[in-house]
Order: structure tokens, then C-alpha cells, then sequence
């Protein structure tokens, strides 16, 4: 058994505002290891830009979850799925997931989201200058890192902010790996029983919102089905706001601890974009979004990964 073999994952992280120590070190001595799963398997660990462009961009290497080889990060997660279970976007390959990312991909154009700039501006001034007018010290996540998200996703999908709660509590549920698998599930099945009921409102008068003018777009087609768009809606609130927050409130976080790095930002606001990268980088926050199978024989970074195989692309 080599030094890499000896890493289980997730690997455990000494500072919960940090990456784990492991990653830097797999980085540097063994960028493509060998790792056991909590379910007993095995998968191999990306860890270096090039490699990762490849597991994530390479027809060889399938984002099917509900393949019965699929690396699992959570103990017992497949035998907790349910064989009705809708695709999600992020589970497809193609050809399959050509078409249902093309459907929504206008939605997210540079030029509609430019156009949503003034209101999520406003957004957040409104939320910083209640933090700022509120008790001190205050809460960055209550104040600023939750509300933003979940204001702006709300806003795009048309779904109404007042439920906000409700979705926050389960989403919570969903993306916490520590979650039991029984308890996960029935997190989304809410989400999910929630979205179709919002969409099966929106089809009887299509409002002018991401989900209004899906069903008029696919309906158009002759492509549209409740249970697809639900889905789709479902990936899109729990990935617009929980992920978000976490990162708002990390980086905030980092670079109170690297003030330097703060200065160079201030100092030219310009290198903000770059910042912004380098944050989802250096966190790693979706380990279990970016798992893949290997379908076929592939050599990636000098190391022979075989079909049916797992691969963790870090971030």
C-alpha cells in the first residue's frame, strides 16, 4: 500500500475555514492518489488544474450518480435513492445533458446577468447597511451571507422569499455530508415536492421569471415536462444559495486573516475577480459535486485509471 492509499475521504480538515492539510501534500508528492471511500471502495484523487479539466471535461469519465459503481462519498447514500429519483443536470451525460443545460443556459447569459446587476446591488447595500445599523458585533451569515443568495435566487426563479426558511432548513440537510442518507433524502424530497407545487402554480399563467419562461419556452418545443423543470429549479435554489452563502461568509473570513491580501484588493479593486476564483479554489467547497465514474481506460496524469473506477476532481 503506497502513502496515498493510507488517505480516507472526505479527508479531515484541522481548521473547519480551511482545506485539509492532505490536499497540498497529495498536490505536491502524488497528484492523481488512491483513496478509500467511507462505503469500503476505492477512487483516485485529482488534485492538479490540468488533471481536473480532464476528469471533468473527458466523455471517458461519467457523472451518472445512479450508476451502481458510482464513487460514493456518504456510507449507505446509493442504497438510499429511490429508482424514481428525476436527474438532475449535474448527474447527466451526454447527449442527455446537452439539451437540458442548453434550456437554461439563456438564462444566465452575460447579458441578462448584467441586467440583474443593479437589483442584486441593491440588494446587498440594503443588507450591509442593515448590518451595519444593527447590534455590533453582528452576525455576517444572518445579516449578509444567507439573505443575499437567497433574495437574488429567489428573485431569478420567482420563488416567493417569505419560504425562504423552509428551504434554507432542508437544503441544509441536502448538502451536509454528515447528514444521514434516510434524513437527506427526505430533505429533498420536501424541496422537491415544494418546487413541483410551485411550478404546477406558475403553468396555469406564466410569469415573467426563470421558471415562468421555461415553461413557456419548452412548452413551445414540445419538450415540457413538471417533474424536469422542478428538478432543474430544485439544482438551482439549493446551488444559488447555500453554496454562495458559505462562500461569502469563508472568504470574508480569509481575508480578515490575510489582511495583506485585503490591501491588494483595496488597492485595486480590478484583482476582485480574481480573488473571487481563487476563494472557490482554495476552499473546495463541492467535493462530492465533482465526483466521476471512469466508463473507460484513461491515462490521467501519468496514472492509469481503468472503467469503473471512481475520480474526486478537487477544486
Amino acid at each position: 500500500m503506497t502513502t496515498a492509499e493510507k488517505h480516507e475521504f472526505p479527508m479531515a480538515r484541522t481548521c473547519p475555514f480551511a482545506p485539509p492539510p492532505a490536499y497540498e501534500e497529495i498536490r505536491e508528492e502524488e497528484p492523481v492518489s488512491r483513496v478509500r471511500l467511507p462505503d469500503g471502495g476505492w477512487a483516485w484523487v485529482v488534485s492538479r488544474h490540468e488533471d481536473v479539466r480532464t476528469v471533468l471535461n473527458d466523455r471517458r469519465f461519467s457523472a451518472d450518480r445512479q450508476h451502481p459503481d458510482f464513487p460514493q462519498l456518504v456510507k449507505g447514500e446509493a442504497a438510499s435513492r429511490r429508482p424514481d429519483e428525476e436527474r438532475l443536470l449535474i448527474a447527466m451525460d451526454a447527449p442527455e445533458h446537452g439539451p437540458a443545460r442548453k434550456a437554461v443556459l439563456g438564462e444566465f447569459t452575460v447579458r441578462r446577468l448584467e441586467a440583474l446587476r443593479p437589483r442584486i446591488q441593491e440588494i446587498v447595500d440594503g443588507q450591509i447597511d442593515a448590518l451595519l445599523a444593527g447590534p455590533n458585533p453582528g452576525d455576517l451569515v444572518e445579516a449578509l451571507s444567507l439573505p443575499v443568495p437567497s433574495l437574488v435566487i429567489c428573485e431569478m426563479l420567482g420563488v416567493p422569499y417569505a419560504d425562504h426558511e423552509f428551504f434554507q432548513e432542508h437544503t441544509v440537510k441536502v448538502v451536509k455530508q454528515s447528514t444521514p442518507p434516510e434524513e437527506r433524502w427526505a430533505a429533498m424530497g420536501a424541496i422537491q415536492g415544494y418546487m413541483a407545487d410551485l411550478v404546477a402554480e406558475k403553468e396555469k399563467n406564466p410569469p415573467d421569471d426563470l421558471l415562468g419562461r421555461q415553461i413557456v419556452k419548452l412548452r413551445a418545443d414540445g419538450t415540457y415536462r413538471r417533474t424536469a423543470l422542478a428538478g432543474m429549479g430544485v439544482l438551482l435554489l439549493v446551488a444559488g444559495h447555500e453554496t454562495t452563502a458559505n462562500m461569502i461568509s469563508l472568504s470574508t473570513m480569509a481575508f480578515l486573516r490575510n489582511p495583506e491580501q485585503l490591501a491588494m484588493i483595496k488597492a485595486d479593486p480590478g484583482n476582485t475577480l480574481n480573488a473571487v476564483e481563487e476563494m472557490l479554489r482554495y476552499f473546495t467547497i463541492i467535493d462530492v459535486a465533482t465526483a466521476r465514474l471512469c466508463v473507460e481506460d484513461i491515462e490521467v496524469g501519468g496514472q492509469l485509471i481503468r472503467a469503473g473506477e471512481g475520480a474526486l476532481a478537487l477544486g
